[in-house]
């Protein structure tokens, strides 16, 4: 028997369901008990495919119209074109204004986004091209979600400063 009482999402106040991925997840522990664990290695390449997927979809992916849409390097686009639409207000202030430490917060802010989006760009790219030649065995999967793991110094998802 398999108890999944406290696994579920919330769709409606009365209505509980499993999420696709929940779903798969416990599907998954059967196939292990049933001796199945290449249906097991293959979800957890299919999860590692994806999350490379996502990542370069951040830089640039084509919508459902054919169109060329490129989310983190508009929204720097966009924090360029705040800091600009900024400055001739910021040019009336003196240098002792209340707003010029929320403004040099600002650019720290912009120059330190800017350099960690460089860096997870650098370190998606590294991995979708170890990626390429991996091997789905149980051991070889764990190498390479470990590679993908939060290490200290790294935000959540393993990429960022």
């Amino acid at each position: 028997m398999l108890v999944a009482r406290h696994i579920y999402r919330k769709v409606t106040r009365k209505i509980y369901d499993f999420s696709p991925e929940q779903e798969r997840n416990l599907l998954a522990i059967v196939w292990l008990y049933r001796g199945q664990p290449h249906r097991f290695l293959d979800l957890v390449a299919g999860y590692c495919t994806r999350m490379l997927f996502e990542g370069s979809a951040c830089f640039s992916y084509e919508d459902d119209g054919g169109n060329l849409v490129e989310p983190l390097p508009a929204f720097l686009t966009s924090l360029g074109a705040l800091r600009d639409a900024l400055q001739p207000f910021l040019a009336t202030l003196g240098q002792d204004s209340p707003a010029s430490e929320p403004v040099q917060e600002l650019d720290a802010t912009i120059q330190t986004f800017t350099a960690d989006v460089d860096v997870f760009k650098k370190n998606a790219a590294k991995e979708q091209a170890a990626w390429k030649d991996q091997k789905t065995t149980n051991g070889a999967l764990k190498e390479a979600v470990a590679r993908r793991a939060p290490r200290e110094g790294l935000s959540n998802n393993g990429f960022l400063r």
